[in-house]
């Protein structure tokens, strides 16, 4: 009975205060917006964005480098048709060995990898001016390790992509075309043989970047007029996808144990760090989250003794005809009590309408809205401590009033 006396009471008041009152409801009603708000978006855009990265393959090319040690002997390819300090097998710009097929296939078997593919880097001399260029032969029908490890369809500026069976046709990257004035459509000599241009792509930097593409078997086919030595379908390069960012360094174990220790693995992809900055960002966010709620709990406790202030003289009325100073405590602590429960109740609603009317789907935490009780518990309690922090203040501000001197200012 004592206590709904004083509720009714403290409604009272707040009916006949309603300026005072209403500023303290948008308090509490702004930390428990800004609570839900900073819980649910950035939660769920990492969660969603996470997913998406950690689904992004990660991507690598592996080789053998020439000179290493294999056994007790060093692997060396000499031949006498062409000059071995300017022709041959290179990766990553270094001469490699060359990579077998069945080494390929034990890569591709691997549960880490969706995919693996041979690719042949082949350096020639150039036919105009002086120099070599490098030849990137592309296994056309394996686009999952290819098109993010060397060159994707996406990436042609002028013309268009080759496709398998093209044996007479190349494509160019879009810095060497400019240097020697090439085109699509025009031809280009490799050898002794000559190669219509059919795309010119701007591929990014990466480890199989060429300065010429073409089929693989397009290149295997002159690479046979270069050598003496030949071996049936070399590859000097496997193009890994990893199933995804998860599994990107349990794969690059796997590609290590099939070619050997010596070999090398030049990869990249974006997820790792994607991820880290995404934390940095989602901290920074609750760091300021966390000040503005400070700030907004600090304006109802001043809107509070404000309101006891203001009340000073109906405050020593009451201790004048008998109220007790544990009556005016519950009155103070129950209008404190109505503003949280107002305020933060009408936070909850809007923020939670406005997530469910303008945020994704796929953007939302796993279980939807109602999927994290503790952030709606969090956002209805945080504000209620704040309200009690807000009426001990006020009481503390009441109890220090004196009434006689209270009552000599009527």
């Amino acid at each position: 009975m004592i206590y709904r006396d004083a509720i009714r009471y403290a409604w009272r008041g707040i009916k006949r205060r309603q300026q005072l009152s209403a500023g303290a409801m948008l308090s509490y009603s702004l930390v428990s917006a800004i609570i839900v708000a900073v819980s649910f978006l950035p939660g769920g855009t990492r969660d969603a964005a996470r997913n998406i990265l950690w689904d992004i393959g990660a991507h690598s090319v592996a080789y053998i480098p020439r000179l290493t040690l294999e056994g007790c002997c060093i692997q060396t390819y000499s031949t006498e048709r062409y000059d071995p300090a300017r022709e041959g097998f290179v990766a990553n710009n270094a001469p490699s060995n060359l990579i077998f097929d069945e080494q390929i296939e034990m890569i591709r078997r691997s549960p880490n990898v969706a995919d693996a593919s041979p690719y042949l880097m082949f350096r020639i001399r150039a036919s105009t001016g002086q120099g070599e260029w490098v030849l990137g032969g592309i296994d056309l029908t394996r686009p999952v390790a290819y098109s993010a490890t060397v060159v994707a369809e996406s990436q042609v500026v002028e013309g268009e992509f080759i496709i398998p069976g093209d044996m007479e046709r190349v494509m160019v990257e879009l810095e060497f075309a400019g240097r020697y004035s090439l085109e699509a459509g025009s031809m280009l000599r490799l050898g002794d043989r000559y190669y219509e241009i059919a795309a010119i792509v701007n591929p990014p930097l990466r480890p199989g970047k060429a300065n010429i593409y073409m089929s693989l078997p397009a290149l295997r086919e002159l690479v046979v007029t270069r050598l003496d030595e030949y071996r049936e379908d070399p590859a000097n390069a496997v193009l890994v996808e990893s199933l995804g960012a998860r599994y990107h360094e349990a794969a690059k174990a796997d590609i290590a144990a099939v070619l050997g220790q010596t070999s090398r693995i030049s990869s990249f992809g974006c997820s790792v760090p994607g991820i880290t900055a995404m934390g940095i960002t989602e901290n920074a966010a609750w760091i300021i989250s966390v000040i503005v709620i400070i700030c907004m709990l600090l304006m109802a406790v001043k809107i509070q003794t404000s309101s006891v202030i203001l009340r000073q003289v109906e405050i020593g009325i009451l201790m004048a005809v008998g109220w007790t100073r544990g009556s005016i405590l519950r009155q103070l602590m129950a209008e404190s009590f109505l503003y949280a429960l107002i305020g933060a109740s009408a936070g909850i609603l809007l923020s939670g309408s406005l997530i469910l009317l303008f945020v994704p789907a796929e953007f939302m935490p796993a279980g939807g809205i109602f999927g994290r009780p503790v952030v709606w518990a969090a956002a209805l309690l945080i504000p209620v401590c704040g309200a009690t922090v807000a009426g001990m203040a006020a009481c503390l501000k009441a109890f220090g009033m004196r009434t006689a001197e209270i009552l000599r200012t009527i």
